[in-house]
């Protein structure tokens, strides 16, 4: 959980080619605006649409891509409101064949 303002961290992993986040990222709808930074796992980058999300009143998408793919970053800005956002996490293997991974949709829970 993300209850707090500042940065949260999500931690994906991929099995059979199918990234996925450690749970679902819960933020405190009365908070402040929080950064939150999912991290590939080992032999995986984040592809240029590596999280993309259906709209969202409270997502900004920006930064987005960092460290040349290893990680993807998004500011939270909770509006009081209870509010779910769904996403997608795309990831390509650094492998010479370069595989790309597309997973189920979770999700971020302003509550």
């Amino acid at each position: 959980e993300c209850t707090h303002p500042g940065l949260c961290r999500v931690r994906v992993v991929v099995t059979d080619c199918s990234p996925t986040s450690d749970g679902t990222v819960v933020i405190d709808k009365a908070g402040g605006a929080i950064q939150i930074r999912w991290d590939a796992p080992a032999g995986y980058v984040f592809t240029a649409d590596g999280i993309k999300f259906e709209r969202s009143a409270v997502i900004d998408p920006k930064p987005g891509i960092q460290h040349g793919g290893a990680s993807w970053m998004v500011v939270n800005r909770p509006n009081g409101q209870k509010v779910t956002s769904k996403y997608r996490i795309q990831v390509k293997s650094t492998s010479p064949l370069g595989t790309v991974c597309t997973g189920p949709d979770p999700f971020i829970a302003n509550e």
